[in-house]
């Protein structure tokens, strides 16, 4: 077989099987859900990873650093095909979670943002000169929410009520 049929070839049967895999298990649903699978998947593995004593009291600007170092090495174990842009988005994502409130960490480092309110995983509103906006951040599901309430809560020695849901 000569090198133009084998490239042919090549080129007709399609991707790597490993990324033929991941389609057809994967083809039916959304690049944002398998989005948020890995970061909750890196996210677990990362905190299993941590050691809390070396975290405790030690300021998050300082850890951050650390923290994506070990989060860029867990995704690069991973073989999901992703783009450089991707995976700094990605860690930077993860660093959110561990180290700060997840997706509202971009708000609240915002000085212009007076208030959030999060109203539903993907109804997460912020004032900005006293008018309200839809934030494009959003939880994966209620459990993250709460998850985030807690680390809200958790220095304030205060408990989550549902019945009256404001922090």
């Amino acid at each position: 077989m000569s090198l133009l049929q084998q490239r042919a070839q090549a080129a007709s049967s399609g991707p790597p099987a490993r990324y033929r895999a991941l389609r057809s298990v994967d083809a039916d649903r959304a690049p944002a859900d398998l989005f948020a699978e890995l970061k909750e998947r890196l996210y677990q593995r990362l905190l299993r990873e941590l050691d809390p004593a070396k975290l405790a009291g030690r300021d998050k600007r300082e850890l951050r650093p650390e923290v994506e170092e070990m989060a860029a090495q867990l995704l690069a174990l991973d073989e999901t095909p992703m783009a450089r842009e991707e995976r700094l988005h990605l860690v930077g994502e993860i660093a959110d979670e561990v180290l700060g409130l997840g997706p509202l960490e971009p708000l609240l480092e915002d000085p212009t943002v007076s208030e959030i309110m999060v109203n539903a995983p993907d109804r997460v509103y912020f004032e900005r000169s006293g008018v309200l906006h839809l934030s494009d951040r959003v939880f994966r599901d209620h459990e993250h929410i709460l998850r985030v309430l807690e680390k809200i809560v958790l220095p304030l020695n205060r408990r989550i009520d549902e019945s009256s849901p404001m922090v």
